[in-house]
């Protein structure tokens, strides 16, 4: 018998499966674990900044991650962490991991991954600036907010599926 969590992981699966195929190779998954998948090896292509030294801006052509959705999944958030490194102000410098804000149990999967390639891609939409997980690069944004967004996914009919996408919330 289905539990509710795995009827969603399975939708999940198959509505990231259809986004993907209209997003290569921009976005790709790379491996899954379990059955439904649980935890999600994705690769990201588009320029990010993988470090800033000094004056000198490192850019990366793709990003790692990993999404694993928790036992309490979808009620709790994914972990996102990136394995690539990133300078970002919401991913947390200590262990690259995603500071998605506050969570919405009604964002699909899909709708994740969008908003994840928003924010690699430093998309003005998807930064919030009252709630930085990594100082430094919140700093080094905001002087620099006219490189911004490093790079775009095109339009397609897979995003014409979507939801719309989930932003920052703004608490009181």
């Amino acid at each position: 018998m289905n539990t509710v969590r795995e009827r969603r992981l399975q939708s999940d699966y198959a509505r990231l499966r259809n986004l993907i195929s209209g997003f290569q190779p921009k976005l790709a998954i790379e491996t899954t674990r379990g059955t439904p998948p649980e935890t999600y090896l994705m690769v990201l292509k588009g320029r990010s900044i993988a470090e800033v030294k000094g004056k000198e801006v490192i850019f990366c052509k793709q990003q790692h991650l990993k999404i694993e959705l928790g036992a309490e999944y979808p009620a709790m958030p994914p972990l996102v962490t990136f394995l690539t490194p990133i300078f970002h102000p919401h991913v947390w410098p200590q262990n690259n991991v995603v500071c998605l804000g506050p969570w919405n149990v009604t964002e699909t999967l899909d709708n994740l991954v969008i908003r994840l390639y928003s924010i690699a891609v430093f998309d003005p939409n998807h930064i919030n600036w009252k709630s930085v997980a990594n100082q430094e690069a919140a700093v080094w944004a905001s002087r620099n907010q006219h490189l911004f967004p490093l790079a775009h996914l095109s339009s397609t009919e897979a995003a014409r599926s979507l939801q719309p996408i989930q932003g920052w919330y703004e608490s009181a």
